[in-house]
């Protein structure tokens, strides 16, 4: 029988729920056990009552950007009760995983970058660099980076952010996951965001922090991997967004 990629690692998932245990199944079929443990909770905001607004004058936008597959999950409930018509609406978004999230509300055409997945890939686009006096709206969370809309506003496009979700730390018992990295049972962590592995670093004690250190950390974007190594870990990898990328280099890992 051949033996599965992942048989005999242990990986820590920081995604948020949802999120976590998707990719929870992807590294058990793969022979892996999956140690969930979000580090970022998404939360609806407080106040909706901009969002709805912006929501039902969706048809004067030219285009709405995704940040995200939490800010597809969170506003597209909001587009389908709203009743503007955005059958002209150029939908796009940062990255594959946003598009498929997309794609899974019924969003047929979908524009997103194909190689890296962030701001700066999606403003790269073509159609990204003719938006001279177009209404551009982008769906995101609280807080986070604001070079896509300040580089599309330097272009000559009226940008509006509407914020569907909040981001929260969660304050989760890590007794028992501090004991199972003193046993040397955590061969690998997934940190899809630089806010979720900064979470993660707060809330361990000392000790477990050092462990971290040297254990191998996979992210997806080199500026996360610079942030993690001011931190003082030593193991980083970055990957792709996909989930593929992530068992690959996963197994990799093993294989060493």
């Amino acid at each position: 029988m051949t033996r599965l990629p992942l048989h005999g690692l242990s990986i820590l998932v920081t995604r948020p729920k949802n999120q976590a245990e998707r990719l929870a199944r992807v590294i058990e079929h793969a022979g892996g056990e999956a140690i969930v443990f979000p580090t970022i909770e998404i939360q609806p905001i407080a106040d909706d009552a901009a969002l709805r607004t912006m929501v039902k004058q969706l048809d004067r936008y030219h285009m709405a950007i995704f940040v995200s597959a939490n800010a597809v999950e969170q506003s597209m409930p909001f587009l389908a009760a709203g009743g503007a018509n955005s059958s002209a609406l150029i939908f796009a978004a940062i990255g594959q995983a946003t598009k498929k999230a997309l794609h899974d509300f019924g969003v047929a055409n979908v524009l997103a970058p194909t190689e890296r997945y962030d701001s700066e890939a999606l403003l790269n686009l073509p159609e990204m660099h003719d938006v001279k006096d177009k209404q551009i709206i982008i769906f995101r969370g609280d807080g986070g980076r604001e070079v896509l809309a300040q580089t599309l506003r330097d272009r000559g496009a009226t940008v509006d952010s509407a914020i569907c979700y909040r981001r929260v730390r969660p304050q989760p018992d890590t007794s028992g996951l501090q004991a199972r990295w003193n046993t040397g049972n955590i061969h690998a962590v997934s940190a899809m965001s630089l806010e979720s592995l900064t979470n993660l670093y707060d809330i361990l004690d000392e000790s477990t922090r050092r462990l971290l250190a040297v254990t191998p950390v996979l992210v997806p974007h080199p500026r996360i991997a610079e942030a993690a190594q001011k931190l003082g870990l030593t193991r980083v990898r970055v990957t792709g967004t996909h989930d593929d990328d992530l068992i690959k280099e996963l197994s990799l890992i093993h294989a060493g």
